[in-house]
């Protein structure tokens, strides 16, 4: 009787713990998708996409920083939904300049019964110096075959749906249900974990986001 109620008693913990992981993944994707919908959380430049933020890393060199970002983009190329095509297109040490292109997978849904995906295709770059460094994130396409013609480029922009213009409705409280809810949700989740990553790797803290 003893180890039947030992046996309960260890399935409750587990299913309380299932029911934790869960919640706290449903509030994550909650909080970036809440981000998403804000206006103004995908920046323009002169008409294109680009995500720039600044950080401060006190007391280390531009040498010390350069390799340990080095060290991240390598990493980056490893995660799970990267793909072959991504690589590193620069790392000039002289000038401080780190950039990778990069192809990842972006996961819609993932079921036995339905794969719901995109790739996206953008380019980041950090500008190393002395205490510091700037991360870009720019140069976004995708690819995404549920609205794409095999015979024609399968390439979409950011601009042409992740921006507020695009991806929020014309009343700007809700996002559309494509560039919205999937590709700006997914991109910025992106650039949170990328930024992030980087950060924690050097030990930064963010400094501002740059202003154009």
């Amino acid at each position: 009787m003893r180890q039947l109620t030992s046996l309960l008693f260890l399935a409750l913990i587990a299913s309380i713990g299932e029911q934790a992981t869960a919640k706290s993944a449903t509030l994550v994707g909650s909080s970036i998708a809440s981000q998403a919908q804000q206006a103004q959380t995908v920046p323009e430049v002169n008409g294109q996409v680009v995500f720039q933020q600044v950080y401060a890393v006190p007391g280390k060199t531009r040498d010390a920083i350069f390799n340990e970002l080095k060290q991240y983009l390598d990493q980056v190329l490893k995660r799970p939904n990267a793909l072959p095509a991504s690589r590193i297109t620069a790392a000039e040490t002289e000038e401080g300049t780190l950039a990778a292109t990069l192809h990842e997978t972006l996961w819609f849904k993932r079921s036995a019964w339905v794969s719901d995906f995109a790739t996206i295709i953008c380019q980041l770059t950090f500008e190393v110096r002395d205490g510091g460094y700037t991360a870009t994130l720019r140069n976004i396409r995708y690819q995404y075959d549920a609205l794409t013609d095999a015979q024609q480029d399968n390439l979409l922009k950011a601009e042409d749906w992740i921006t507020d213009k695009e991806a929020l409705t014309k009343n700007g409280t809700k996002l559309t249900r494509v560039g919205g809810k999937k590709l700006r949700v997914k991109t910025i989740d992106l650039k949170t974990t990328l930024f992030a990553g980087a950060a924690a790797a050097c030990g930064a803290t963010q400094s501002s986001i740059v202003k154009q």
